[in-house]
């Protein structure tokens, strides 16, 4: 008897979860054929239906991030070709490898943007530094070489007796080069002296007298090896330039097609992506998916806010960018392209991406924690003026 009430209850309590699992179903099922025909409203108003018995039912977010992506014209489905754009890597590490045509552009657009580079690297450079400094004065050699002199005399003035005085002046240019300088640097002295009596012959040794002081040797070396160290640290931040630009070319077909980014519908995009953030803590499928669209949705926006400051129909190779960018809508574009990075570094969190390339990705997200959420007018001014006046230089 007592088997057969447990049997009774136990079929009294899955009948009962059965019919309350229905309901959900059938809600589900109607948000979902609403959303397929894409009447907003009624999908809206279903999903706030059910959000009101349960504030924080991952399915029911994921499906209002739907409806509020569509009320900013944005069909997430139609944005899965930007998937796997190279570009996105750029924005959420320093930057990656880009296909065989872009580096074979790449060099090309690199000499023309920031020049050759030197051989050595920052850690050789400064190691070099540190030897030159603790180098004994006895190690330290130089080659002095005459290259260019002129002499002239002329009278001056006359002595007690009469007789002109006659000054002389000698203007020297010597090559110098030591063994503690950078390879093929040489270092070019000019020395002009005029005097009662002074010869060509005294002017150069006095010229030459000054590499004697080994200090001075030093100091000149060091100075020469900190100013490549400079230009080294400066051509890799040019280098990443470059490597982006390379990154927007190879996209710019991509880039024309999204669809075009209304800034007034941009609440509306934000809304999506905090919606597609809260659900991803369902898992599952759900889960997955809230992943994939958030990380479109991001792109989108980076893509949007490219095609709003770039003249794209006029670029015709990738040293074009920077001179086909409108420069007061590029400050425009600053939250929008902010938020999209934001949410695309945190749909990548803990993906395959995020573990091949761990320091970068780090790196990236200290910086857009300091990332100010509005840009000043001094950051505005500077925008403006570094864009006009590369393209003052350069277009």
């Amino acid at each position: 008897m007592f088997r057969f009430i447990t049997v009774i209850l136990l079929f009294l309590c899955f009948s009962c979860g059965k019919n309350q699992d229905q309901p959900q179903q059938t809600l589900e099922a109607e948000i979902v054929a609403a959303l397929n025909i894409k009447d907003i409203d009624k999908a809206d108003a279903l999903i706030e239906d059910g959000l009101a018995a349960n504030p924080e039912q991952q399915k029911l977010l994921y499906y209002k991030a739907q409806v509020s992506s569509l009320r900013a014209d944005i069909d997430i489905y139609s944005l899965f070709p930007i998937v796997k754009m190279e570009l996105f890597e750029f924005a959420l590490t320093e930057w990656s490898s880009i296909n065989e045509y872009s580096n074979r552009m790449k060099s090309n657009s690199q000499d023309i943007l920031i020049g050759e580079d030197t051989n050595q690297t920052e850690i050789e450079i400064e190691k070099t530094i540190k030897a030159i400094e603790e180098m004994d004065d006895s190690a330290i050699e130089f080659k002095y070489k005459l290259v260019y002199k002129n002499y002239s005399e002329y009278d001056s003035s006359y002595d007690s007796e009469g007789k002109p005085v006659v000054m002389g002046s000698c203007y020297v240019v010597a090559e110098v080069t030591s063994n503690i300088f950078p390879p093929r640097e040489i270092f070019y002295d000019n020395t002009f002296l005029e005097a009662e009596g002074l010869t060509c012959d005294q002017v150069i040794a006095s010229s030459k007298n000054k590499f004697e002081n080994k200090e001075f040797l030093r100091r000149e070396a060091i100075s020469l090896y900190g100013k490549y160290l400079g230009r080294k640290k400066r051509r890799k931040e040019s280098a990443k330039i470059v490597k982006a630009l390379m990154s927007i070319y190879s996209s710019i077909n991509v880039i024309k097609n999204v669809p075009k980014l209304d800034q007034s519908k941009f609440v509306n995009i934000k809304e999506a992506l905090v919606l597609l953030a809260k659900s991803r803590k369902q898992g599952g499928d759900i889960g997955e998916n809230a992943f994939k669209h958030q990380a479109m949705l991001a792109g989108y926006l980076l893509l949007g806010s490219l095609q709003n400051s770039i003249e794209l129909n006029d670029v015709k190779d990738p040293t074009d960018i920077i001179c086909k960018t409108k420069s007061k809508l590029v400050v425009d574009q600053y939250e929008y392209f902010l938020t999209g990075i934001r949410y695309l570094h945190d749909a990548m969190i803990g993906s395959e991406f995020s573990k091949k390339n761990p320091k970068q990705f780090e790196k990236a997200k200290e910086y857009l924690d300091m990332a100010d959420e509005k840009l000043s007018e001094e950051q505005i001014d500077g925008i403006i003026d570094d864009i006009e006046d590369y393209q003052e230089d350069n277009c």
